[in-house]
């Protein structure tokens, strides 16, 4: 205890000096003690020994206002949580401003509602848009853009499910979510996943990520293995795909959980890239797999499971499952664009009932590559040599009205 009235009366000698030291240790010590000073000013401080709480005097001098609790102990403090009335920032967030989980450059580049990520490749991450149909058990890009749907054995479906109106992850109003659903395997070459290419090789090249997002278990038991794997692509004499060993496994429980898997990406120096420029990154969700694949997938097993996801993204560096807070769902218009680079939906390109009809489409964006033209039950041609990455002269010929579809899909 060190307190002082900050008043030197005269006196002799001996006792100023006293006076005076005991006045500069109780300027040092904040008035320290287990009661307040007995002489007050306007704006002094005292450090409460009692309840380990530094406070300082209105200007009026006439309370006490708490600063911050001390823990002693833990060498930390707490500020109280009056003095956070209105403060809008999560745990996760104030986490990022004092150090604890990495820079303060972090919650700078958080995803605002109409701002593309630069960091973040994975396209249709929170699931909004599923032009090829909602439900599907084949192998391939049959259900949600730019979504793959491994299925290897058994039954796997890649569906679309609803949230319920005010369901929120972290500060985001979802609308849908992507389910993969496993049964009926047994055997060790059997396997399921959902995955997505991003477009180039080079993408994350020599650099550490965390893939982040947030999943459930909706049925069955079981978790997920996250895996990456580089694909150099094909034409000329490119490099054989270099798996990435290094799997990550997500412990799933029946409520939403953020997850995250910090990834370094091997470098490509070295490496020959295929002529027909379709190399990419490969980001692999396991949901079953059988001892073949054990050294890919942590030994994840076969296993008779369902998987929800959500909010599949990437961040350049370590982070932590909180970092998800930072998250904002894509703004549909530019998200919807990044998608039609590489599958597009022309529903009626001709209305007529003529048949011999010629027509041009144009895409809504361009292509990543010259797309494959397919159609519904009328008859319809391409034209030769029209096709490219910006549209297509079809001739139709039988007279229902048209639905094409184009895919430059990786």
């Amino acid at each position: 205890m060190s307190q002082n009235d900050f008043n030197l009366a005269n006196q002799g000698f001996p006792s100023m000096r006293s006076d005076m030291n005991s006045a500069l240790q109780a300027l040092a010590s904040n008035s320290s003690g287990a009661t307040a000073p007995t002489t007050t000013y306007p704006y002094q401080w005292w450090y409460d020994e009692t309840t380990d709480i530094l406070k300082v005097r209105d200007a009026a001098n006439a309370v006490w206002i708490d600063f911050a609790t001390f823990d002693q102990g833990a060498g930390s403090f707490t500020v109280p949580a009056t003095s956070l009335a209105g403060l809008t920032s999560t745990v996760a967030e104030l986490n990022y401003l004092d150090g604890a989980s990495t820079t303060l450059a972090a919650p700078l580049l958080a995803n605002p509602q109409n701002y593309v990520d630069p960091e973040n490749r994975i396209i249709n991450g929170a699931f909004d848009f599923w032009q090829r149909g909602t439900s599907s058990t084949a192998n391939g890009y049959v259900a949600a853009d730019r979504w793959f749907n491994g299925a290897g054995g058994g039954t796997v479906t890649m569906s679309r499910q609803a949230f319920s109106s005010g369901d929120t992850l972290g500060s985001n109003n979802p609308t849908y979510f992507l389910r993969q659903t496993v049964s009926g395997q047994t055997l060790s070459s059997q396997l399921a996943f959902t995955e997505q290419h991003i477009e180039s090789v080079r993408s994350y090249a020599g650099q550490t990520i965390t893939v982040l997002g947030w999943a459930r278990r909706s049925s069955g038991a079981g978790n997920f293995t996250i895996e990456l794997e580089q694909n150099f692509g094909t034409g000329g004499s490119p490099s054989s795909s270099a798996t990435i060993v290094s799997p990550t496994t997500v412990t799933l429980t029946g409520s939403w959980a953020a997850f995250a898997a910090t990834i370094a990406v091997p470098s490509i120096t070295g490496k020959t890239l295929g002529t027909n420029g379709n190399d990419y990154l490969r980001v692999l969700f396991w949901t079953s797999a059988g001892s073949d694949r054990n050294a890919r997938t942590n030994s994840l097993g076969i296993q008779t499971i369902g998987v929800d996801f959500w909010g599949i993204h990437i961040k350049l560096g370590v982070h932590t499952a909180d970092a998800t807070a930072l998250y904002k769902q894509p703004e549909l218009g530019p998200e919807l664009a990044r998608c039609q680079r590489y599958y597009f939906v022309r529903p009626t390109f001709v209305t007529t009932a003529a048949t011999g009809v010629l027509a041009h489409v144009s895409f809504a964006n361009a292509m990543r590559t010259t797309p494959t033209i397919s159609g519904g039950a009328a008859g319809f041609s391409v034209q030769s040599g029209t096709a490219s990455t910006v549209g297509a002269d079809v001739y139709q010929t039988s007279g229902s009205v048209q639905t094409l579809k184009f895919d430059a899909e990786l």
